[in-house]
C-alpha cells in the first residue's frame, strides 16, 4: 500500500499545473458552499436579534384597537415572567438641512430594566430620570457631534421642543432598529405630556415565564383579554425572518451551483487527460496481475487526495470569506449593527463531504472506462475509442446552446431557479462539444498564418493541434476556468449590489417618519434640490384584509411616483398602468406577492379592508415584490381619508 501511495504523491507533484487547477476548483466550490451554508444562519440570527430590538426577552405584544392601553389590564397569570409598557411617539430631528427620524419611547424603567435593559456607554445605570431629558444611542451621536449634557431640538407633532441629553446609551437593547432613523428614550411623564396622552401605554410588551412557550401564552391571553378590543400578536416573526435568510443565502447557492458544476467538468476533462496519460501505467498494472476494481481504486484515491485537500482547506478559507462578507453586509444592511459568524457542524460536514463526493464522482466514468480496457490493446497502445459524428456532435452542441438561451425566458418564479440550474448546465455542455471542433478550425486557419511567417515548421505545429485529444482537453479546461471566474465575478458584483443595497433601482434618496403637517411638506417641498416629495399614510397592524392583519398598509396619490421611489416590481409587465387606472377610479389595492399568497387571492378578486368598525370591499388591481419597502399593501390616499378617517 505504500508504495501505491508513494505512485499517488509523486503523481501529483509532477504535474503541478493540473493539481494547481483541480485544488483550486474544489477550493473555491467548498469555500463558496460553506459560506452558502453559513451565512443564511449568520444573518438570520443578526436579524432575529434586530426585530426583536426594543422587545429584548419578550415575545408578545398587546395593543388596543383605538387608543392607548393601561399595564393593568394584565391577568396576574403564573405564564407571565414580565411586562411592561410602551408609550411611543415619533419626531424629526433637523441639522444642516438634513432630516432624520427619532422614535420616541417611554417605559417604566423598572419594568423596562426587566426584559430589556438599555445598557450607557459609560458603564453606569441610569438614574434621576427627569423632566425634558433624553438618552440617544451613540451611534447618532456620534453622527451629530452631540455630547452628554448638550441639548438637541426635535420637532414634535409640528413643534419644536428643547431636550437635554442625560445619558449616552449603547446601539443595542431598545435602541437597535432595522430599518433609519434613531430611537429615542424618554420619561414617561415628559412623553405623555408631549404627546397629550396623560395616562396609558402604546403597547405592552410580554414576556412568558420559563416553560411556558410564546403560543401557549399567546392563546391564553387571546382568550383572557376581550377579542373585540385587544391584539395578541407575536414580536418577531420566525417565519419572515427564515424567509428573508434564504432569500440573502440565495444568491450564494446559485454561485456555489455553478463553481460545483465548473468543478465536476474540470475533474472529469483532467482525468479523460489522466487516463491517457496514465495508459501504460494501467497496461503494467493490469499485466502484472491487477484487476479492474484494483486499477480503479488507485485513481480514485488519487481524485479523493484532491478533494480532502480541496476540502480540509476550503472551509477555513470560507470561514474567512464569510466574516469579511458580514462585516460588509454589516456596515450597509442595518445601520452598523455586526452580525455574527454562525458556523455549524453541519455546513461543515456538508462543505466536506461535497468536495470529497464531487472529486470522486467526476473521476469515476473516464476512470472506469479506462480500467475496463482490454490488456492487450492497452500494452500494444491499440485503444481506440468510438467515432461520433461531427454533425451530431455539431448538432448537439448548438441545440443545447439554443435550448439553454430560451429556457430561463420560458420560465417564471420559483421554476426560474431550475430553468437556469438546466441553462448553466447546457451551456457548459455546449461548449465541451463545440470547444474541440472549433479548435480543429482554429488550426486549419493557423496552419496557413503560421506557414507564411514561420515557414514549414510552422505548419506542423499548427497541424499538430488538430485532432490533438490533449490539446483539445487542455483548451476545454481552460475555457471552463475562465468561464468560472468571469461568471463568479459577474454574479459576485450582483450579491453585492443584491446584499448590500436593497434600495438599489430605487429613486428614493431619503426619507421622514412620523406625522407631519401640510405645511411643513410644503416647506419640504421648495426646499433647493428636491425634485419629488410624496406623502404617505401608514398603517402597521391596525387593518385587517379578510380576516387577516396586514403588518404595514400604506396609501398614496400618486402610485406612479410610489412605484419609482421604492422600485416596486409588478408580477407582470402592464400591471403597473392598469394598477394606476384603477386606483383613479375605484376602491383598488395593490397587494405584495407574499401577501396575496397568504390570504390566497387573485388580481381581479375583492378584498374586504377593516379597521375593527367599518368594511369596505377593494378590487385586488396587481401584486408587487419590493426589496425597498415591507408594505403589505397599497391603497389610494383618498381611500384612506373617507373610509377610515385619516386626517389630511
Amino acid at each position: 500500500m505504500k508504495i501505491i501511495w508513494k505512485y499517488i504523491f509523486t503523481n501529483v507533484k509532477e504535474r503541478k499545473m493540473r493539481t494547481a487547477v483541480m485544488l483550486l476548483s474544489i477550493l473555491l466550490s467548498t469555500t463558496l458552499l460553506f459560506v452558502s451554508f453559513s451565512i443564511g444562519a449568520s444573518y438570520e440570527s443578526a436579524q432575529r436579534k434586530m426585530a426583536r430590538g426594543m422587545a429584548g426577552s419578550a415575545t408578545l405584544s398587546i395593543t388596543l384597537a383605538e387608543g392607548t392601553i393601561r399595564a393593568g389590564i394584565l391577568p396576574n397569570s403564573a405564564s407571565i415572567r414580565a411586562g411592561v409598557g410602551i408609550l411611543e411617539g415619533a419626531a424629526l430631528y433637523h441639522e444642516n438641512g438634513y432630516y432624520e427620524t427619532v422614535d420616541l419611547i417611554a417605559a417604566d424603567l423598572t419594568g423596562l430594566n426587566e426584559i430589556n435593559p438599555p445598557r450607557l456607554v459609560n458603564g453606569g445605570e441610569i438614574t434621576e430620570f427627569t423632566g425634558n431629558q433624553v438618552i440617544l444611542p451613540d451611534r447618532f451621536t456620534s453622527k451629530y457631534g452631540i455630547e452628554q449634557g448638550d441639548t438637541i431640538t426635535l420637532r414634535i407633532g409640528g413643534q419644536p421642543v428643547s431636550l437635554e441629553v442625560a445619558e449616552i446609551a449603547a446601539y443595542d437593547t431598545v435602541f437597535l432598529r432595522h430599518t433609519r432613523g434613531a430611537t429615542a428614550l424618554l420619561p414617561v411623564v415628559t412623553l405623555s405630556g408631549l404627546l397629550g396622552q396623560t395616562d396609558g401605554y402604546t403597547k405592552i410588551l410580554v414576556e412568558p415565564a420559563d416553560g411556558v412557550s410564546t403560543s401557549a401564552l399567546k392563546n391564553e391571553l387571546t382568550a383572557a383579554l376581550p377579542d373585540s378590543q385587544y391584539r395578541v400578536s407575536e414580536v418577531v416573526n420566525e417565519a419572515q425572518i427564515a424567509a428573508d435568510a434564504r432569500q440573502k443565502s440565495m444568491p450564494f447557492f446559485l454561485i456555489s451551483f455553478f463553481s460545483l458544476t465548473m468543478s465536476v467538468f474540470i475533474i472529469y476533462s483532467s482525468y479523460k487527460v489522466i487516463t491517457l496519460d496514465r495508459l501504460p501505467v494501467i497496461g503494467t498494472f493490469r499485466s502484472i496481475g491487477a484487476t479492474q476494481e484494483a486499477v480503479t481504486r488507485i485513481l480514485l484515491l488519487e481524485s479523493a487526495l484532491y478533494g480532502v485537500m480541496g476540502g480540509v482547506a476550503g472551509i477555513p478559507v470560507g470561514a474567512l470569506v464569510l466574516k469579511l462578507i458580514l462585516q460588509g453586509m454589516g456596515q450597509s444592511l442595518s445601520q452598523g449593527i455586526e452580525i455574527p459568524v454562525v458556523i455549524s457542524p453541519f455546513s461543515m460536514i456538508s462543505s466536506f463531504a461535497v468536495a470529497l463526493g464531487v472529486s470522486l464522482l467526476s473521476a469515476w466514468l473516464p476512470v472506469k472506462r479506462a480500467s475496463r480496457l482490454p490488456v492487450k490493446d492497452v500494452v500494444l497502445g491499440s485503444v481506440e475509442e468510438k467515432h461520433i459524428p461531427r454533425r451530431f456532435i455539431v448538432g448537439a452542441g448548438v441545440l443545447l446552446f439554443a435550448v439553454s438561451l430560451v429556457l430561463p425566458k420560458l420560465a417564471s418564479g420559483n421554476m426560474l431557479y431550475l430553468a437556469g440550474g438546466f441553462s448553466l448546465l447546457g451551456l457548459i455542455a455546449a461548449a465541451i462539444l463545440i470547444v474541440p471542433l472549433l479548435t480543429n478550425l482554429l488550426s486549419m486557419g493557423l496552419e496557413r498564418l503560421y506557414g507564411i511567417f514561420l515557414g514549414n515548421e510552422g505548419r506542423l505545429a499548427a497541424r499538430n493541434m488538430r485532432d490533438n485529444k490533449n490539446i483539445a482537453q487542455n483548451i476545454t479546461l481552460l475555457f471552463i476556468s475562465i468561464s468560472a471566474v468571469i461568471a463568479i465575478t459577474v454574479v459576485g458584483d450582483f450579491v453585492t449590489t443584491y446584499v448590500s443595497d436593497v434600495f438599489n433601482g430605487a429613486e428614493l434618496q431619503g426619507f421622514a417618519d412620523g406625522r407631519m403637517e401640510p405645511e411643513f411638506v410644503e416647506q419640504v417641498r421648495g426646499m433647493d434640490g428636491i425634485e419629488k416629495i410624496l406623502p404617505i399614510y401608514v398603517y402597521q397592524n391596525q387593518i385587517q384584509a379578510n380576516g387577516i392583519i396586514l403588518s404595514r398598509l400604506e396609501a398614496t396619490d400618486n402610485l406612479e411616483w410610489y412605484s419609482s421611489m421604492l422600485a416596486l416590481h409588478y408580477a407582470e409587465s402592464n400591471m403597473k398602468e392598469q394598477a394606476i387606472s384603477a386606483f383613479t377610479e375605484e376602491r383598488a389595492v395593490l397587494l405584495s406577492e407574499n401577501c396575496i399568497e397568504r390570504i390566497g387571492l387573485a388580481v381581479g378578486d375583492t378584498l374586504t379592508l377593516t379597521n375593527g368598525t367599518e368594511n369596505y370591499d377593494y378590487l385586488v388591481a396587481g401584486s408587487f415584490k419590493s426589496r425597498a419597502t415591507d408594505v403589505e399593501a397599497i391603497i389610494p390616499a383618498s381611500c384612506v381619508v373617507s373610509d377610515f378617517g385619516a386626517s389630511i
